[in-house]
């Protein structure tokens, strides 16, 4: 079931859409509690794509908020005009591994997405997530974003990891799957240690995140 909704009856607020229970039938409510705290999509009622992935922020007293990630896609919606909210047929792993882990960090960590590593003239690699410590500004976990879903973890993707991780010269490197392997990964190749994690997108956001976070620091 996707689910519809006039503009006009939502707030638009700080590039949210703000939609409150009072203006939704029992059958939305319903799509809303399942989906709350996960990421969709947003289309326009003749359906051209709005964004492929925006969250539904879990329900704070009697309303959803959904960020769209800019205030310009907001403003391109006009009053009146219906919106249609889908389900993802296809999670952006990265996408969603990222905005989650930004926001729940312990302290002592930060993270950048698509650093650049150079090795020589003209030759360099591009990371999807690195975690730093602040403590001492050094790279602690390179993570490497997966989309497919094998039975283990390919010679090519852990040759590849290893090489960021020697580059780089950070201790820990981690495939991130969006299911889990038929076969896991924690294994030391000289002083890198290297595994493969999940980040379920087929979970709600906080359950996900929290599950990664906690297999991550082991």
């Amino acid at each position: 079931m996707n689910y519809q909704h006039i503009l006009s009856r939502t707030e638009v607020r700080d590039g949210r859409l703000i939609i409150s229970k009072a203006q939704i039938d029992s059958i939305s409510l319903v799509w809303f509690e399942k989906h709350s705290g996960q990421r969709i999509s947003l289309y326009n009622s003749d359906g051209s794509l709005i964004r492929k992935s925006i969250l539904i922020s879990p329900s704070k007293g009697n309303s959803w908020r959904i960020s769209c990630g800019s205030a310009e896609i907001v403003q391109k919606l006009n009053p009146g005009d219906k919106i249609i909210l889908k389900e993802r047929s296809d999670g952006n792993l990265e996408i969603s591994t990222f905005d989650w882990l930004k926001g729940n960090l312990p302290q002592n960590f930060t993270l950048k997405t698509q650093e650049r590593i150079n090795i020589g003239e003209n030759i360099y690699f591009q990371t999807d997530l690195i975690l730093y410590d602040t403590t001492d500004s050094k790279p602690k976990y390179i993570l490497d974003t997966k989309y497919k879903n094998p039975k283990h973890s390919s010679h090519e993707d852990i040759a590849q990891v290893v090489t960021y991780a020697v580059s780089k010269g950070c201790p820990e490197t981690v495939l991130v799957y969006p299911t889990e392997l038929n076969h896991s990964l924690d294994k030391y190749i000289g002083e890198i240690r290297v595994r493969n994690l999940t980040f379920a997108l087929d979970d709600k956001i906080e359950d996900a995140g929290n599950t990664f976070l906690t297999k991550l620091f082991s």
